[in-house]
């Protein structure tokens, strides 16, 4: 590029953020160029997410995780949870089973193929969480073919919905700190 092509590019871009600048003071005769070139955007509400399930991870006093022909248990006690050196764990672990969204309703009242096809019809894995006045079951299928999902439905419903894959890491976690319950049968 030219020494000429140059200026008038430094030309046009000083004209601009002069431009800018001019507008926030005139919105704001305080402002400075840090509000030009740093305005922070408000963060949009969460309000409208749908939740795959909804329940107080407080009041979760078992959880039951079946994964890899292994299932995990662990009782909330008053000192914590049974079966690992790290309740806080299965803490996050609860928060963040609570926040899954459902993203996307995939199928309602899907046929046995289709429910094969989503990898549910034997499940990757089964989250079931043992509330005071209730229970909890979620079937984890396989993930969505960008595998930023998984497909998966709760007990009661016959949707079939893809969350967060998010789902499938938390239980890795959580099924690594808490010792194999029984092993189950394929």
């Amino acid at each position: 590029m030219s020494w000429r092509a140059t200026l008038a590019l430094c030309l046009i871009t000083g004209t601009l953020l002069w431009v800018a600048y001019r507008d926030v003071i005139t919105e704001d005769p305080n402002a400075g160029w840090s509000k030009v070139l740093e305005e922070q955007r408000p963060t949009p509400p969460a309000q409208g997410i749908e939740r795959l399930v909804r329940f107080n991870s407080r009041n979760v006093t078992k959880i039951t995780i079946q994964r890899d022909g292994s299932t995990v248990e662990s009782q909330r006690t008053a000192y914590g949870w049974t079966g690992t050196t790290n309740p806080r764990a299965v803490e996050e672990f609860l928060d963040a089973i609570a926040l899954l969204a459902v993203i996307l309703r995939i199928e309602e009242n899907p046929q046995p193929e289709a429910i094969q096809a989503y990898g549910l019809a034997d499940g990757l894995g089964l989250i079931e969480l043992h509330l005071e006045d209730e229970r909890i079951r979620i079937l984890l299928g396989q993930q969505n073919p960008s595998a930023t999902g998984i497909y998966a439905r709760v007990e009661g419903s016959n949707d079939v919905i893809l969350t967060g894959a998010v789902a499938l890491w938390e239980i890795e976690k959580v099924v690594n700190l808490l010792a194999p319950a029984t092993p189950t049968e394929n």
